[in-house]
């Protein structure tokens, strides 16, 4: 039975004990049988402030540094909102009763206070169609603060949100909570009060604009729990593994990138600290991209599901069966060599001391084909461990000889590039084969071109030759309707001054012609931040259609779309990039220093590869684009 029909038969039960005769007894006992059921119901499902059901949270707890992805706005992060006196974060269901008779006064509320320095943040906690119905409930109540749509429960869970009425107030320099619970005390589930006895949030609110010293509160908001996955016991074989094999032993294996392996139930009974740490901290898998955008090809995030299956099998002590199972992880065999083929080697041994190096080494390869080929299919086959990141240049056969590549920049000689296959990443990507699903989508490699490899090596404390190293190409046996092109938002106009913690790079360009967005890789060092990608159609409608914060430079890979989006011809593409300079960032190589532009990791760079798809026949190429540029 529903909840809306049990709170009917409650309803009805209550008109019926009112009109009917005292000593009939057929009234008591069908009061008795319909409120017992309803209030059972409500108070086991919804929660009872009497009853013990919520889960006590400390006050005094510091909630961590939550990023937000806004559906109506920039992503942000807590500690970026330290100029507000205090943020308030309001959990919204339109599945809830009590969270929609709320919208209203919200929207004075956040009217009155947005204006004395309060920051209201909404998120929307339902599950059922959770981002059609979020976007509703933004638009029904015209809220103006940031909507945050958490479809995996990421906020939930960091902040210990238990209903979708309840409130939370807290300090922005530390992150402490002052206050936990609802709004007031007019609107129940089953019934709202013409006269606000107890109005919390407002008299909190007056107190932190006035001065006033509070002490942390918590008072429970029984109303419309936060309902989250229901997980029973669960058995590695056949719950766990799976979720470990697609998730994290695509890196964590021999030839992977990660330097721990999970291969064997052992591997992970023996690290059981760590893993438990990371994914309990959305740490692991890597993947930190706007969940509003998408859908994207090999996408390791874990699904709310998926991670409270593993939460609850750690709970449960690792439970294993005696049923034998497939390794986590397996050397895939590799094709015999065909006639369309093509593999580049490094032309010389590279060797990597065992610290103090962040080196780049290119390396020019010309082909000798008589007539245009089609790439189908590009694999990057890597030394494990040393490489930060690889990038193929296709260029032109009037792309000048160096003798000393180390002393340009090849991004520069946009003029003769044909392609830009973007960097295989891999210290946390072992997913390192670019395959087109699509046959009809290639690389276009005029005849007696060249190709350029760029390679970032980094020390990892031991001495190491990298003469392993190869790129292998496939080719397409017949001309593709579509070949991809890569357009290079980037600028070297870099000087972030020092402490600066939020510092903004936009880089933005018009298409002269209609084409297929496909994916995206920015680039940036150790101080960048964040990273999103905007669309502004000539009809002046923008769009976000990628994000990704934090950005971490050991984590760097190209996202690519699993269906191309149309992007018409005067649209505006803006990229932004963010940067911490500041003491804060762990990461940070000379903190107290500005940061200008420069190849290697203590200086900075503000790139977006933008790959598009377009008409073979057509003569368009990559390029780097004129750029509307701007930095605060």
């Amino acid at each position: 039975m529903s909840l809306s029909e049990r709170i009917y038969k409650y309803e009805i039960s209550k008109i019926m004990y009112k009109i009917m005769p005292k000593h009939f007894k057929l009234t008591i006992i069908v009061f008795i049988l319909f409120e017992t059921s309803c209030v059972h119901y409500i108070s086991n499902y919804h929660g009872n402030m009497l009853s013990g059901t919520f889960k006590k949270v400390s006050m005094k707890k510091a909630i961590r540094d939550i990023i937000f992805f806004p559906t109506n706005g920039e992503r942000f992060r807590l500690s970026e909102l330290k100029d507000k006196k205090a943020v308030v974060l309001i959990m919204r269901d339109r599945g809830c009763p009590t969270s929609g008779k709320y919208g209203p006064h919200l929207a004075r509320l956040e009217t009155q206070y947005s204006k004395l320095g309060i920051q209201f943040i909404y998120i929307y906690v339902g599950q059922l169609d959770s981002l059609s119905h979020g976007k509703k409930d933004l638009k029904e109540f015209n809220f103006k603060a940031p909507y945050v749509i958490d479809i995996k429960q990421t906020i939930v869970n960091a902040v210990s949100a238990q209903t979708a009425s309840e409130v939370l107030i807290l300090t922005p320099n530390n992150r402490k909570l002052i206050y936990r619970g609802p709004l007031n005390d007019q609107n129940h589930l089953l019934n709202s009060v013409s006269t606000v006895k107890n109005n919390s949030v407002s008299s909190i609110l007056d107190a932190i604009i006035s001065g006033k010293k509070l002490s942390s509160k918590g008072v429970p908001a029984p109303e419309c729990i936060i309902v989250r996955p229901a997980i029973k016991r669960k058995l590695f074989y056949k719950d766990v593994a799976p979720i470990i094999s697609r998730k994290c032993s695509v890196c964590h294996n021999p030839s992977g990138s990660g330097f721990i392996n999970y291969v064997t139930y052992e591997d992970i009974v023996k690290r059981s600290a760590i893993f438990n740490y990371v994914i309990e901290n959305n740490l692991m898998p890597p993947w930190y991209v706007d969940p509003n955008t998408g859908p994207w090809q090999d996408d390791l995030s874990l699904t709310s599901t998926e991670k409270a299956m593993l939460l609850k099998w750690i709970d449960d002590g690792y439970p294993k069966t005696k049923r034998k199972f497939k390794p986590l992880w397996k050397k895939k065999a590799r094709k015999a060599k065909t006639i369309d083929n093509y593999t580049i080697r490094l032309p010389e041994k590279v060797e990597i001391p065992a610290e103090g190096l962040n080196k780049y080494k290119h390396f020019i390869i010309p082909t000798y084909f008589r007539e245009d080929k089609w790439i189908d299919n590009i694999e990057f086959f890597l030394k494990p461990k040393i490489i930060h990141h690889i990038i193929l240049f296709i260029m032109d056969n009037s792309f000048p000889y160096h003798k000393d590549l180390s002393l340009i920049n090849i991004r520069d000689y946009a003029a003769h590039s044909l392609g830009v296959v973007l960097s295989a990443s891999p210290n946390r990507q072992n997913l390192l084969n670019r395959k087109n699903n699509n046959k009809n989508i290639g690389y276009r490699l005029i005849k007696k071109s060249k190709m350029v490899l760029e390679i970032h090596y980094e020390s990892i404390g031991q001495k190491i030759v990298d003469d392993y190293t190869h790129v292998k190409i496939n080719f397409h046996k017949k001309k593709p309707k579509y070949k991809i092109i890569t357009h290079t938002l980037k600028t070297k106009n870099i000087n972030i001054a020092p402490n600066k913690f939020n510092y903004r790079i936009n880089m933005s360009y018009k298409l002269k012609k209609t084409r297929y967005f496909l994916g995206i890789f920015p680039h940036m060092h150790l101080r960048g931040k964040a990273s999103s990608l905007y669309i502004t159609s000539p009809d002046g409608h923008k769009k976000k259609v990628f994000g990704i914060d934090p950005y971490l430079a050991n984590f760097q890979r190209y996202y690519e779309l699993k269906s191309p989006v149309k992007i018409m011809k005067g649209s505006i593409l803006e990229c932004i990039n963010w940067f911490d300079n500041s003491i804060s960032n762990p990461t940070n190589p000379a903190p107290g220093k500005h940061a200008t532009w420069g190849k290697f990791l203590e200086n900075e760079m503000s790139e977006c590869y933008i790959k598009f798809l377009t008409l073979s026949d057509s003569n368009e190429q990559s390029s780097i684009p004129q750029l509307i540029k701007d930095s605060k």
